[in-house]
């Protein structure tokens, strides 16, 4: 994947194409070789795409470095007094940013890894029946919170008023299985609190179905990527996530 990605990179800074660039990739099974894995670009997106805008996203809040060698992610634990003073000299616009980012992952100890998953569109049109402080009460009640000290948790995207019914999801955990439980808490708590829109969403038509929003079929998504199970596993998944 690295190469593949250096040499897509190489070609396009000799086309004088620079900022941000996303590749889309598909790896499937050549079955002229024997079957063995083939690796395939299929487009180059040279410009912000949602997907990078979540990384970034993620890379602000969890503050770690990403070894490219390996996919890994991991936070940092950098000393304080290094800390303080890289703060002290290098704290202006995205430039400073990332010198002080280069400067701080050479004195910086790799912690532990994370992970995220982001959901960038769910449109739920009972969350506008909800006011700002009774939503997010009822998330805090349930645990659905970003903790920033520990980088662990899930915040809330929103693109436009919560009274539109849009926002984002994007949860952070130590596993790929950790960040989809917080996820998942955090859609079971909103289907609690406004309705999962299951049986409407499954018996009614398809112009029906787009007004009624996309809810229902995020959740049954995610329920089927940690183990199916219904909104009874909320309080199950609770417990298991007390300190």
């Amino acid at each position: 994947m690295q190469g593949a990605c250096s040499a897509v990179g190489r070609q396009l800074a000799a086309t004088n194409v620079w900022g941000y660039v996303s590749v889309d990739f598909v790896v499937f099974q050549d079955e002229k070789s024997g079957g063995a894995p083939r690796l395939w670009a299929l487009a180059v997106h040279p410009y912000l795409t949602d997907s990078a805008a979540s990384f970034v996203c993620f890379h602000l809040l969890s503050r770690g470095v990403l070894d490219a060698n390996s996919g890994i992610y991991r936070v940092t634990t950098t000393p304080s007094a290094a800390s303080n003073g890289e703060k002290r000299s290098l704290s202006g616009g995205g430039t400073e940013l990332l010198l002080r980012e280069a400067a701080l992952a050479k004195v910086s100890r790799l912690g532990a890894p994370r992970c995220f998953v982001v959901c960038s569109y769910v449109y739920h049109p009972h969350v506008v029946t909800m006011q700002y402080s009774a939503f997010f009460h009822a998330c805090r009640l349930h645990g659905v919170c970003f903790d920033v000290e520990r980088a662990l948790g899930t915040l809330f995207l929103l693109t436009d008023s919560l009274t539109a019914g849009v926002f984002g999801i994007l949860s952070v955990g130590e596993t790929p299985a950790g960040a989809l439980a917080f996820l998942r808490t955090a859609l079971e708590v909103i289907g609690r609190e406004v309705g999962a829109q299951t049986e409407a969403a499954a018996s009614s038509s398809r112009a029906a179905s787009v007004s009624s929003g996309n809810f229902a079929q995020v959740l049954a998504a995610v329920r089927a990527a940690t183990g199916g199970g219904k909104a009874d596993r909320l309080e199950k998944i609770r417990r298991l996530r007390r300190p």
